[in-house]
């Protein structure tokens, strides 16, 4: 029971039990993170662990006599232990390769002097009688040449412990060869000072250095811990400051495909004002010259056949006239007073009907119903139904020799369609993929309206089919020829 042991007995139990938990720990933490200091430490902790096991159950009682294989044992393992602390220190410390020192190459090489340290320390087993003060004399000095080498990587310890973990490691470095100092006095004091064996004094030194690694280990975890979230802080500022950096990008190439689009649409208005210009004083100027030679015609008309077809002449260039004016206006941006009427599709046909039946070029019929027309044709529809009946009636006059057109525009609930028919000879491929026709077609695609046509000797059928949609009235401000 507990009262048969003294303090002597008790040190190496508590400390197998304390570095048995500790040396668990470690190997899971090693598993984990592969580090190679965790690594080394671990194998010292299990090695101290074998020894104090050894080393216990070889002295329950000051009085018990050691068996001798045992006792070779324990003390092998031991040295291995400390070749292994040695191997942690020169991990902890990491002087490159490049920077290394004669004495600290001889520290990572200690472990080859194993065998001979061995036999000294042991003389009565390997050496003759003769030789064993000599062979104790030698070991004195290996003791000092390994005490030597511990106090040189303490020493690179203090000099480079800019960290808190070599801080820990320093002091448990400097506790252990403390006790280990003692180990080696009681070799010659028959195996105790200060009524502790030297069992009690490597368990001392095992115990105070693994209080200190843990708290090293645990200034590394926080450390590590510091570190990510620094890390991550600095990618989420990184982040931050590249996504700043993208919306101000974008800021500006929106502000420049603003300023472009302002500047594209500020040209176009200069070249239509331009072009409206050019129409009102030149094509204009021209039309009102002619207009006075055909006045002058018509005062010396002979017959009133003749004054009646120049009359006609004079009506016609009259109308063009006006169109060109108010093209000229829409271009330059002057609103005239019946601007609103310009796309007017009843007031187109009727015009047209009127005008080729006075100059015999065909007959033309019209079916639809005119309140449907102006309810359900926006200013927009309408400019490009305007220019679809122009150019179809501009084709049958160019192409087709026809007598008869029909021109139907029929509602239906969602679409309508505009159809425009005739009797003449056809039209060929090259005049169906004309430039006209071409734009009839990215005009009503536009107001997302299909164009179809279909052409034979017996005559041509130009079929458009347009959605219908909301129509605002304030969509007559917006209205404009392109």
């Amino acid at each position: 029971m507990l009262y048969n042991f003294d303090i002597d007995d008790l040190i190496p139990l508590f400390a197998i039990g304390a570095i048995l938990i500790i040396a668990i720990y470690h190997t899971i933490l090693y598993a984990f993170s592969k580090l190679k200091l965790v690594g080394g430490y671990t194998i010292y902790l299990w090695l101290g662990l074998a020894y104090l096991v050894l080393a216990t159950t070889m002295v329950p009682s000051k009085t018990f006599k050691v068996p001798s294989l045992q006792y070779l044992i324990s003390s092998g393992v031991f040295w291995l232990s400390l070749l292994a602390y040695l191997n942690f220190l020169v991990l902890v410390i990491g002087i490159p390769k490049n920077k290394e020192t004669r004495i600290y190459v001889m520290a990572k090489r200690t472990y080859l002097i194993t065998p001979v340290y061995f036999a000294l320390r042991f003389p009565y087993f390997f050496f003759p009688i003769e030789y064993v003060q000599m062979a104790k004399t030698v070991g004195l000095l290996m003791d000092g040449y390994f005490f030597f080498i511990f106090g040189y990587l303490i020493y690179q310890l203090f000099i480079n412990k800019e960290r808190d973990v070599k801080n820990y490691v320093f002091i448990g470095s400097i506790l252990i060869v403390g006790f280990n100092i003692f180990t080696s006095l009681s070799y010659y004091t028959q195996g105790y000072i200060f009524g502790l064996s030297h069992v009690s004094f490597i368990a001392l030194g095992f115990f105070s250095d693994i209080i200190f690694f843990s708290l090293a280990v645990g200034w590394q975890i926080r450390e590590s811990i510091k570190e990510r979230y620094r890390a991550q802080a600095e990618v989420s500022q990184k982040e931050f400051a590249i996504e700043s950096e993208k919306k101000k990008a974008s800021d500006i190439l929106l502000m420049q495909d603003h300023q472009l689009e302002n500047e594209k649409a500020q040209a176009i208005i200069q070249q239509r004002a331009a072009i409206g210009r050019k129409l009102h004083d030149d094509l204009g100027g021209n039309l009102v010259a002619l207009r006075y030679y055909i006045e002058d015609k018509l005062k010396k008309a002979s017959s009133e056949n003749e004054f009646k077809n120049l009359l006609e002449i004079d009506q016609e260039i009259q109308s063009i006239y006006k169109e060109t004016r108010d093209y000229s206006h829409l271009l330059s941006g002057i609103r005239t007073e019946k601007e609103e009427n310009y796309y007017n599709i009843d007031l187109y046909l009727e015009t047209m009907k009127q005008r080729f039946s006075n100059f015999n070029f065909f007959a033309i019929e019209t079916i639809y119903n005119k309140d449907e027309v102006n309810r359900y044709l926006s200013p927009k529809v309408s400019e490009q139904i305007y220019y679809l009946l122009k150019e179809s009636l501009s084709n049958v006059i160019k192409h087709a020799k026809a007598s008869h057109v029909s021109i139907s525009i029929i509602f239906m609930p969602d679409h309508f369609s505009v159809e425009i028919k005739d009797n003449g000879k056809g039209m060929t491929n090259n005049e169906i993929n004309g430039l006209g026709l071409q734009n009839l077609r990215t005009g009503l695609h536009l107001i997302n309206g299909q164009l179809m046509i279909m052409s034979n000797p017996a005559g041509t059928i130009v079929n458009a089919t347009v959605p219908l949609m909301p129509f605002n009235e304030s969509d007559l401000e917006k209205t404009a020829l392109v």
